[in-house]
């Protein structure tokens, strides 16, 4: 039912080629996303991966906030540590992220993501829900999306991955924050 564009509306960055068809081990699993787009860069030895998804209309076994849905594959879990961080995305404007960092032999990952309803973002999976009913009566109906920008590497320099994340999302940040 959805239709998935790689690299659509995704410009080039300074540093990185591409972007590029999906370049990642593994691939966000949405179920049920109305829109995806997705696309990886090359940034000197890191990989930057773009994912964002939405839904323009949810019901049962399609929603946004589902245990069905994972950004990174969920046999990954042993291997990863997951915290809250706060980004300056804009000079005066911060926004909450979800940090997933993955540290295995070969396979190193730091992803950010965050929710987005109507244009207002969350990181919580329940202020998102909460933002939904909120927006549950505009007439232009409600748009929920993720969006999620990940560094992969197979060294383990995670400091490297860090500051590319941070310089990258704020790049991308006016597209970021658009409605989809």
């Amino acid at each position: 039912n959805g239709s998935t564009l790689v690299g659509a509306r995704l410009p080039a960055l300074d540093g990185c080629s591409g972007p590029t068809d999906w370049t990642a081990p593994w691939r966000p699993e949405l179920v049920g996303a109305d829109v995806e787009t997705l696309a990886s860069y090359r940034c000197g030895e890191l990989q930057l991966h773009v994912y964002l998804a939405s839904y323009g209309y949810q019901e049962q076994d399609k929603e946004l906030i589902s245990a069905q849905n994972h950004l990174v594959p969920f046999d990954w879990r042993k291997d990863t540590r997951q915290r809250v961080r706060t980004l300056e995305v804009a000079p005066g404007s911060s926004i909450g992220l979800n940090e997933t960092r993955v540290a295995t032999t070969g396979r190193n990952v730091v992803a950010w993501h965050w929710y987005d309803v109507n244009g207002t973002p969350s990181h919580t999976r329940s202020r998102t829900k909460l933002n939904e009913a909120r927006q549950a009566l505009d007439p232009d109906g409600v748009v929920s999306s993720v969006r999620m920008v990940a560094v992969s590497s197979e060294g383990d320099d995670f400091d490297a991955m860090h500051s590319l994340l941070a310089s990258q999302v704020r790049t991308l940040w006016p597209l970021l924050a658009e409605e989809p």
